[in-house]
């Protein structure tokens, strides 16, 4: 263990050495420039989460990649809503699988981890 100086917070800091994880090793070139507030923003976030710059980072790229994955699920949606056809045959589609719901299963049941059932409240229980 040791403390970071700066934060106070003690952690196992990775070494800069060759037990580098292998995405390290490709030949990349994994320095980025920032600008002085992306850095501030970056430092804030790794002493906030209590973690070093790098996880702080790839926590960061990874929230964008999701925001970004769902804009684009978003606008693909939006262009089906708005072609009438398409949007009816999707509509279509859901009813055809609306029929796979009724399975046969009480709604009202909660299934528990030691297999047992219970029910929402007294009135829906159901004596087998």
């Amino acid at each position: 263990m040791r403390t970071n100086p700066k934060s106070g917070i003690e952690k196992d800091f990775p070494k800069v050495n060759d037990s580098q994880p292998p995405q390290y090793k490709s030949g990349s070139n994994p320095m980025v420039r920032l600008s002085d507030e992306a850095h501030k923003n970056l430092k804030r976030w790794a002493a906030q989460d209590g973690t070093t710059l790098q996880a702080a980072l790839e926590k960061a790229i990874d929230e964008y990649d999701r925001h970004r994955f769902f804009e684009s699920a978003d606008a693909a949606y939006r262009r089906l809503r708005a072609n009438p056809e398409e949007w009816e045959v999707e509509v279509a589609e859901r009813r055809e699988w609306e029929a796979t719901l009724i399975d046969g299963i009480d709604p009202n049941e909660i299934w528990n981890d030691d297999g047992s059932v219970t029910y929402r409240n007294e009135v829906d229980r159901k004596i087998v």
